[in-house]
């Protein structure tokens, strides 16, 4: 698979100029890449929060599955939603952090996993 991207500057009436990171076999999928700093602040609560997420939904699990008083029906159904949220934290957080840093670096291969979160 051959995946390939530009920067595109286009600038309009007022000079400003926009620099834009577009996927060409997916148009639908462009980045605007004037104003990052919104993107910089959610990459680091990202960063910060997936671990915590990750530790605080396996604390869950290993509560309950410990304290024999904690295994009731209503307590396993938590206990199965900490675990879809522990892989959340885990998997989807992390890479969507890590797709989000590979675009302000313009990263080539971006349109592949971009496509996976």
């Amino acid at each position: 698979m051959n995946f390939t991207y530009g920067i595109q500057r286009n600038t309009d009436s007022s000079s400003n100029i926009r620099s834009v990171f577009y996927c060409v076999y997916a148009p639908d999928m462009t980045w605007d890449l004037n104003n990052t700093t919104p993107w910089s602040i959610l990459v680091c609560i990202l960063y910060i929060a997936s671990p915590v997420t990750a530790l605080l939904n396996a604390l869950v699990i290993v509560a309950v599955k410990k304290k024999k008083e904690l295994r009731r029906n209503s307590n396993i159904l938590l206990t199965s939603m900490a675990g879809a949220n522990l892989m959340m934290g885990v998997i989807n957080m992390a890479l969507r952090a890590t797709v989000d840093v590979l675009v302000f670096r313009r990263i080539q291969y971006i349109c592949l996993l971009d496509v996976l979160c």
